[in-house]
């Protein structure tokens, strides 16, 4: 656990927590609580908590009165606490979800659909060219084993201008259809 400033740069850890599975949820909620009373005691306001997605610190989230549509819960203090994903994770989360799932978007006033499949052609016609579009690429940014569902930069590469610029010069190479 760690607090850090918002205007000034600094950081400071004020929490290690060794365990052998996740914390669990009463525990988790106590350490949280516990911390927040203490940074206030000592003369600090938090603003923000960010948090991956496990479960149970989503469960103390809606506890606290925070959901999607209100991302924030007032403080014993009377503050406004915002919540806030931690952008790795919404990253690797994304990247796991679409692995089996289409995105369906509009742009341009078109409906449009991502497909995971049109990720993994773009690796395939990119992987055998001289001269890579995308030379970071690997086949282990689309086998998934648990590992590397972990790992946050093969998440972002997926993503990239990099990789959208790559996409649309095949399609307009026609070496891809357009979706």
């Amino acid at each position: 656990m760690m607090i850090r400033g918002l205007s000034l740069k600094w950081k400071q850890v004020i929490g290690y927590f060794l365990c052998k599975h996740h914390l669990p949820h009463e525990t988790l909620v106590q350490i949280i609580e516990d911390a927040i009373s203490a940074i206030s005691a000592a003369g600090f306001t938090v603003r923000a908590v960010i948090m991956d997605q496990e479960p149970c610190q989503w469960k103390w989230v809606r506890q606290v009165g925070g959901s999607p549509e209100q991302p924030f819960f007032i403080s014993k203090d009377n503050t406004k606490v915002h919540i806030i994903p931690d952008p790795p994770h919404l990253m690797k989360n994304l990247r796991n979800n679409f692995s089996n799932k289409e995105i369906h978007f509009t742009l341009n006033g078109e409906r449009m659909v991502a497909r995971w499949d049109d990720v993994m052609d773009l690796h395939e016609k990119d992987s055998i060219k001289a001269v890579r579009a995308l030379p970071k690429w690997t086949d282990n940014h689309f086998k998934l084993p648990r590992a590397m569902k972990m790992r946050v930069a093969p998440a972002c590469q997926i993503f990239s201008h990099s990789a959208a610029a790559a996409m649309r010069m095949y399609v307009k190479m026609g070496e891809l259809k357009s979706s």
